[in-house]
């Protein structure tokens, strides 16, 4: 079973007294510590404390989720992994975590169906928004570079031609590529339902329509928010209401 040391929580300096005096790096330490040793809600705890210090390292983020699936609470053991992947998306123990809980949850959830949802989906398991972003921002200076080349040099704008064009393709499509996971982002945010079962409603509240049920690790995104409760549309395009306290956003 891999357990991971957080590459940014262990370069840090000491961050100021938390917790008993405790650095940061110190107190991750305590926490593996703690669940090599068995005490898995201890470690736990520790790791949520972290979080809450507003340490944020893919490393913190795994080794959580893979305590809380230890506590068989499969709902922010998902949680948790996905938000390890938003950070390190290409980490195979990460992927392979993800896996490993989406196999053995109740809910049966395919790919995105959504036009957007599934653009966004090409590139969350390869790159970082971040990532995405500077390659972005590269092509269009390259692009622009080469485009005021060709203004200013007559004599390069037959070799320059079919290059300009190929690159202004791939910029159009890396900048449907970053728009289309700004969008889903903050527009469409992905939560995770981590309620042992929840229902869902046709409205928002306990008086309409009981439709189906959902439960923990079932991977949604919110809609909209009303008093209190969410609307949701899952990845087959479902849609429906739930309480806002049943999920969390990843």
């Amino acid at each position: 079973m891999r357990f991971a040391l957080p590459v940014f929580a262990l370069m840090l300096s000491l961050a100021g007294p938390m917790l008993a005096q405790q650095t940061l790096p110190d107190l991750a330490q305590q926490g593996y510590d703690l669940y090599l040793q068995g005490n898995v809600e201890a470690a736990r705890n520790v790791f949520e404390a972290l979080l809450a210090d507003g340490v944020r390292d893919s490393a913190i983020y795994f080794n959580l989720g893979r305590a809380y699936f230890d506590l068989r609470d499969s709902g922010r053991a998902l949680l948790n992994y996905r938000r390890a992947h938003d950070l390190t998306p290409r980490d195979p123990d990460v992927n392979e975590a993800l896996a490993q809980v989406r196999s053995s949850r109740v809910d049966i959830l395919g790919d995105e169906t959504g036009l957007i949802d599934s653009l966004a989906l090409l590139t969350a398991g390869i790159l970082t928004v971040e990532e995405l972003g500077w390659m972005v921002l590269a092509l269009w200076a390259i692009f622009f570079g080469a485009a005021w080349v060709y203004v200013v040099r007559a004599d390069w704008q037959g070799n320059l031609r079919v290059p300009l064009v190929t690159l202004l393709a791939v910029l159009l499509v890396g900048l449907a590529l970053l728009g289309s996971r700004l969008y889903v982002t903050h527009v469409r945010p992905a939560a995770v339902v981590i309620e042992a079962v929840v229902p869902a409603m046709s409205g928002p509240g306990e008086g309409y329509l009981h439709i189906y049920d959902l439960h923990a690790a079932a991977e949604l995104r919110i809609l909209e928010a009303h008093e209190g409760w969410i609307k949701f549309v899952l990845p087959d395009g479902r849609q429906g209401w739930i309480p806002a306290d049943a999920v969390e956003q990843v």
